[in-house]
């Protein structure tokens, strides 16, 4: 985003705070109150400025583990998820003792994918938090790693910090690591404008034994963040202040910029939702209207389609080497589009007789990645 710089970041008035297991931890591994005074304190002056905070928290797992010894780090996913139902509760004492001491309330949140993929579940999650902020509580949200499977995990909670941030249009994701902020050679980034493919070389392996996320994954939530307009600071969590430091406009960790703006809610719903249920191919001229003009998405345009889909199911647009650039809420099923691919609309219109729109993609249903 043209002129975005740091000291635009005192602006922010809801911000996602993400911390991970790791920050919340002992030498010995245990749950560190001392460290959950930290977070509840800098969460306490934002409070004070008058700041909406919400906090997506690790550490359901680490903390059921203090109960199971024996467990390791190969652990299957029914004895983790036993963990985090072990940890959980054990997770937000620690978190209530803490913000108690500041006069704050904390609010358990727990999430998982098909919440996000089902709009009107997006819609009732959001209504949820915002109210939870109403009642000027703290939104503490984990993934709900008892029930969650491969088909509705989010993976990891920097990936479900950005798509929190997404749901709830904030404007700013900070997410706070064991790590100082996005490094090359030693050094900590100051800032990035664009996460290319030397960057992400510079990504590796998972940041911590304790924790699921490495500079891979909070690089991925920031790629969803800054697509959808909203800054992502990535710092070390034991700097003191660091919040604090971070809106005042120092130079700590790093800062991704922005794309141009906060875009439209549906589109922030899209931009979230990473399970699509097909896949369509357009050619280039397509892929230029749509990328470029802000066009809608007509058949003549389509090349081929892949999997099977519904009206009003998410899909994802493919040029034709493979990569995704846009993805959107389709107008047409599997078998209506097969029919009518390729064509203009005065041919589609002779193929089925009651077309349900002109555009099988409209742009205001759609997002460019």
């Amino acid at each position: 985003m043209e002129n975005f710089s740091r000291s635009s970041l005192s602006k922010a008035n809801t911000i996602v705070i993400k911390v991970g297991s790791s920050s919340l931890l002992d030498k010995e591994g245990c749950l560190s109150q001392k460290e959950f005074d930290k977070i509840a304190s800098e969460i306490s002056n934002l409070k004070k400025l008058n700041k909406n905070a919400i906090l997506v928290s690790s550490g359901a797992i680490a903390a059921g583990k203090e109960y199971l010894p024996k467990l390791s780090i190969e652990a299957t996913i029914q004895e983790k998820q036993a963990a985090a139902a072990i940890g959980q509760g054990r997770l937000m004492q620690f978190y209530e003792r803490s913000f108690a001491k500041f006069g704050l309330l904390p609010a358990q949140v727990l999430l998982t994918r098909d919440v996000i993929s089902n709009r009107t579940r997006y819609i009732n999650a959001r209504n949820t938090i915002n109210q939870i902020i109403n009642f000027n509580a703290i939104p503490i949200i984990n993934e709900n790693d008892v029930i969650s499977d491969e088909e509705i995990k989010f993976g990891d909670n920097d990936t479900l910090s950005a798509i929190v941030a997404n749901l709830l249009g904030a404007d700013l994701l900070i997410i706070l690591s064991d790590v100082e902020g996005f490094m090359t050679n030693g050094k900590v980034v100051n800032e990035i404008e664009k996460i290319n493919p030397d960057i992400e070389r510079y990504a590796k392996g998972a940041g911590s034994s304790k924790g699921t996320g490495g500079m891979i994954t909070k690089l991925s939530a920031a790629k969803i963040s800054i697509s959808a307009g909203i800054p992502v600071v990535i710092a070390g969590f034991f700097k003191e202040d660091v919040i604090k430091r971070i809106l005042q406009g120092e130079k700590i960790g790093t800062l991704f910029i922005p794309k141009e703006s906060k875009i439209l809610g549906k589109k922030r719903w899209l931009l979230g939702n990473k399970k699509i249920a097909g896949k369509i191919v357009v050619d280039d001229g397509a892929k230029k209207a749509l990328a470029e003009k802000g066009k809608s998405l007509l058949p003549i345009g389509v090349k081929d389609i892949k999997g099977h889909f519904e009206r009003g199911d998410i899909v994802g647009l493919f040029d034709q080497f493979g990569k995704e650039f846009a993805r959107g809420i389709i107008n047409y099923n599997s078998k209506e589009l097969a029919i009518i691919k390729g064509k203009s609309t005065k041919e589609a219109k002779t193929l089925i007789k009651a077309l349900p729109s002109d555009e099988i993609v409209h742009r205001n249903n759609m997002v460019i990645l």
